[in-house]
This record gives structure tokens, C-alpha cells and sequence, in this order.
């Protein structure tokens, strides 16, 4: 079960992952399949385990957001086509564009004459598909259930209209499905009864006063307790973001390189992008043995590392003190010539070194630095330029973010706050064509 970004986090907490479906690829008149958010590794379990469940919500007025009535769908059908290029037997293999029933057969004829282009871009990105070729043995087809209220029975609505129930499997034949589950519900009874409001998920910094998923499931207990009221509710969100917020600060004042709570990632988990020798963690655990697998480090933390100051001497030791979240001092954009530069010294023009890039706040600034890294000293395929590239471009930029999102099997690589400081940072210092 994944949950769709960013909505979908609140509504469980236990998530077996999460991609990033966007409404906005799927609007009206704007149908992309973007290549900065193909979700590679969300395809890739959905292939492995022959179906997946995904969670979502929607505003009020509607049963699905637009990334589950259309985004997905042009997803299913181009990775469909990608896949069927490179199976021997082709017939049989659905390769058709099958959207819900309640998209307008005019809409869906406007898409299928864009899905040939989708399906270009896509072969001609960098995008690394082998795995996912290896591994879906079934094409993709998308089914939608959506929330009836309480005491509902649970139906399933395939493209062609039709309901089934959850017993019966013999409509998933020769598919591997995308459950696509919208939590919303638009019972009328059910909202005048509990005061709901639906899809409330949505937009949290208008309505969370600071509270994220992981903190929120954390003190569920506090937050669901129907013997509270609002006021005390509202006043107990207050005191735990507060508390949080507190602990935070105490952590940076004493440069303490605990995990902040939010992380998920795995303790000892080091990513390696291809073989270019930059690797990437979040991973106190890994620091202790750093420079016996490692030929230098970048620390992207807020804190120091004690113990270092040989290796800084040296000249494998960087500390770039930069703080992930809005409230930072030092923006990465600020630093990532500093950043580049001390890389290439290991993977740069002529280099066969490694460098290990660490941040105790997740991976968001890691994955930036080393995309800088890439396209300053790489080609789309991971190989090393004979000279450094001293021009660049957005599509660059772009077309290299696949080559970490397969490293990293995250369906959302890109920070677009970083990236707005990246893109900023070649602007500025040197030449950025359009």
C-alpha cells in the first residue's frame, strides 16, 4: 500500500512507500507524462507484487482527485506501450489507453493522440527501465474504489463502468491492477454526522498549525480522542507542535545528529548512484566507518562531526552547515560551489574517487548536491565528461533527476524548493540556456 504525495500520508501510518502523482499532469487541456515524476520505483512494486493499493483524497464536489482519473491512467498506458516494445510476444499485450467511465470519450481521443510523444520522451530520457521490463509480467490497468460511508459494502469500478466486489477476481485476468483508493467519502450523512470535511488532507500548511503525518500518527491517541472537544484538540496540536519544534532547537543548540522524528529512512542504508562514485545517506550509523569504504565525506548537517578534523586537514572532510526546511540560514545554493569543487578533487574530470554525501535531516539536500555534482562532471548515462560541462540547461537538469530517482527508489527525488536553488545557482554563475 503507497500513499500518493502529499495528501495520501495522512489518512494511515504504516505506508509500504509513497510516489507522486500529480492532478495538475492530468488537467484538461495540460495531460503530461512528466519525466521528472515517473515514479519508477512505485511501477517496479506494483510489478513485483502484481497489484497495488494507492491512497489519495479529493475536495469537496468530487469522488477522485484528477492524478487518479487521469495522471495515472496516461502513466498505466504509456509504460504499457514502453514494455510491450520489448516482449516477444506481442499480441495480447494491452497497450490501449483505458480511462474511468466518466471521462468524456472527446477528453480521452485528445490524449490518445499524445500518448505516441509521451512514450518517445520517455525511451529518450534516462530513465533506467530495465528493471521495470524485467519485471512486469502483466500490463498495468488502473480500478478505482471510492469511500460510500459507513457500512458501505467496498465495490470496485473497472474503465468500463462496471462495479465488482471485493471477493471477485476474475476481472483482474491477465492484469496487473492499480487500485487507486480514494478515502474521500461523499456521503451527506456521513459528513452532517462527524463534521467532516472532505478531503482535508489536502494543502496542510493552511490548515496543520505545524503538525506533519509521522508527528500527527505519533500522538494519534491525543489527536483522535472523541472525549475531547475542538477547543482541547486544537489546543493539545499547540502544545505537540510546540514540544516538537522545542526538542528540534535543543537538538541544533547542542549539535546533537539524532534523526529528526519525521524520517523514515532505513538506519545503515547508503545509496549509490551508478558508478560515478558519489553515494548518498542519511544514516548516522554509516559515519563510523565512513572513510574505510569512502575516500572523503561531505556533511550537509547543521552539526559538526566530531572527530573529523584530521580528515578536514587532509582535505576529505567538508562540513556545509545547511538546514533543510525553510527556516535554514544557509541556503544550499549558497554553498554548492563549495560543494562541487571539494567533489572534484574525487569524481571530477580525470577522478576515480568516492564521496559520501551525509545529512542527519533526510535525503532532500544530498540528492540536490549530487545532482549539481552529476551534471557538472556526468553524462545522462552516469559516464564521466572528459572536461567538466560549463553550460547547462533546465532540460539538463531535468532529464538527469531519473538517474537518482532509480538510485534512490524515491517517486519524489526532487525537493522543489532545492531545485528552485539549483536552478538558480547555474543561472547565476554561470551560462544557463533556456
Amino acid at each position: 500500500m503507497f500513499a500518493n504525495l502529499r495528501c495520501g500520508l495522512w489518512y494511515h501510518p504504516n505506508f509500504d512507500g509513497s510516489c507522486y502523482f500529480k492532478s495538475t499532469d492530468g488537467h484538461y487541456g495540460h495531460w503530461q507524462m512528466n519525466l521528472a515524476r515517473l515514479n519508477l520505483h512505485f511501477s517496479i512494486e506494483s510489478a513485483r507484487k502484481r497489484g497495488i493499493l494507492l491512497i489519495d483524497s479529493t475536495r469537496k464536489g468530487k469522488k477522485f482527485p484528477d492524478s487518479f482519473s487521469r495522471t495515472i491512467p496516461i502513466w498505466s498506458c504509456v509504460l504499457n506501450r514502453i514494455v510491450g516494445k520489448f516482449k516477444d510476444n506481442k499480441e495480447g499485450w494491452d497497450c490501449d489507453l483505458h480511462m474511468p467511465s466518466w471521462i468524456s470519450d472527446s477528453e480521452a481521443n485528445q490524449v490518445e493522440k499524445l500518448i505516441p510523444k509521451f512514450v518517445e520522451n520517455v525511451m529518450e530520457s534516462n530513465s533506467k527501465l530495465e528493471d521495470l521490463i524485467k519485471e512486469l509480467k502483466r500490463p498495468f490497468r488502473c480500478f478505482w474504489i471510492i469511500n460510500e460511508g459507513r457500512g458501505k459494502e467496498i465495490k470496485i469500478q473497472s474503465c468500463d463502468g462496471k462495479f465488482h466486489s471485493i471477493s471477485d477476481r476474475d476481472y483482474l485476468e491477465g492484469f496487473t491492477p492499480i487500485f487507486c483508493v480514494s478515502v474521500s467519502t461523499c456521503n451527506k450523512e456521513d459528513n452532517e454526522m462527524v463534521g467532516y470535511i472532505q478531503g482535508a488532507g489536502d494543502d496542510e500548511e493552511s490548515w496543520a498549525k505545524g503538525l506533519f503525518p509521522s508527528l500527527f500518527w505519533n500522538n494519534s491517541s491525543l489527536l483522535l480522542d472523541e472525549n475531547a472537544s475542538a477547543a482541547e484538540i486544537e489546543k493539545r496540536v499547540v502544545r505537540i507542535v510546540k514540544q516538537h519544534r522545542q526538542k528540534e532547537m535543543e537538538n541544533l543548540e547542542v549539535e546533537d545528529l539524532k534523526e529528526e522524528e519525521e524520517m523514515k529512512e532505513d538506519e545503515g542504508v547508503v545509496y549509490q548512484i551508478e558508478e560515478t562514485g558519489i553515494f548518498i545517506t542519511c544514516s548516522k550509523s554509516v559515519l563510523s566507518s565512513a572513510f574505510d569504504r569512502f575516500d572523503s565525506l561531505i556533511n550537509c548537517s547543521v552539526a559538526s562531526l566530531e572527530g573529523f578534523e584530521s580528515k578536514r586537514e587532509e582535505g576529505k572532510y567538508l562540513h556545509l552547515s545547511i538546514k533543510s526546511s525553510k527556516v535554514g540560514k544557509i541556503k544550499i545554493e549558497d554553498v554548492l560551489d563549495v560543494g562541487i569543487e571539494f567533489a572534484a578533487k574525487y569524481v571530477g574530470e580525470g577522478k576515480k574517487g568516492t564521496v559520501l554525501i551525509f545529512s542527519n535531516q533526510g535525503l532532500d539536500v544530498p540528492v540536490c548536491l549530487s545532482l549539481a555534482i552529476l551534471v557538472t562532471f556526468f553524462d545522462l548515462n552516469g559516464k564521466k565528461l572528459e572536461d567538466r560541462r560549463t553550460k547547462f540547461s533546465k532540460e539538463l537538469i531535468r532529464k538527469m533527476l531519473p538517474l537518482i530517482e532509480k538510485n534512490t527508489c524515491r517517486g519524489n527525488a526532487h525537493p522543489r524548493a532545492k531545485m528552485k536553488e539549483l536552478n538558480r545557482f547555474f543561472m547565476n554563475t554561470q551560462t544557463l540556456k533556456k
